[in-house]
């Protein structure tokens, strides 16, 4: 009888996840439900002073920051977000952010964020949603993609509270 051990269990799980991540970006090229459109996002007064939030944040932790900016990934494919944040002196340091609208971002926001990232090596990938209130569902998908969310009465609320928890996540 034969079993894994420890180092094989992780080796074997990091492998399951690299080909999970591989099976999710063929299925968003291939039913062409990318956010792929050279379209600069646009936001409203409130998003966009969230925004400044998170840049001046970033910004003073050494981070090169772009707000509302189209990103090219490793396919090729080019990405429409709302905040790219990197560090050239640090591997896997960038981060990817997107506002989500008033209702919070679905399960197929989440699974496209999750793409997003793997396809730009992102280290972070945040949501700010201006809700108090995420479906369950929402939650787990984005606990399982490794998505942080952070929420708030408004969207400068929740950009305060990834500044405030930032350390500790």
């Amino acid at each position: 009888m034969y079993s894994l051990t420890t180092l094989g269990q992780v080796s074997l799980h990091g492998n399951i996840e690299s080909l999970s991540k591989i099976a999710l970006t063929m299925q968003f090229r291939m039913t062409h439900s990318s956010q792929a459109t050279r379209v600069i996002p646009i936001v409203s007064e409130e998003q966009s002073k969230a925004l400044d939030l998170v840049e001046s944040f970033l910004s003073h932790r050494g981070y090169t920051v772009r707000k509302l900016t189209v990103v090219r990934g490793f396919s090729s494919q080019e990405y429409s977000l709302d905040l790219f944040a990197s560090r050239s002196e640090l591997k896997f340091s960038n981060i990817i952010l997107r506002i989500a609208g008033k209702d919070g971002p679905s399960v197929d926001d989440i699974l496209k964020l999750h793409v997003v990232s793997f396809e730009l090596d992102a280290s972070k990938a945040i949501f700010l949603v201006p809700s108090t209130t995420i479906p369950e569902e929402v939650r787990k998908q984005a606990e399982f993609c490794h998505i942080s969310i952070y929420s708030g009465p408004d969207a400068e609320s929740a950009a305060s509270s990834l500044i405030s928890s930032y350390d500790s996540a």
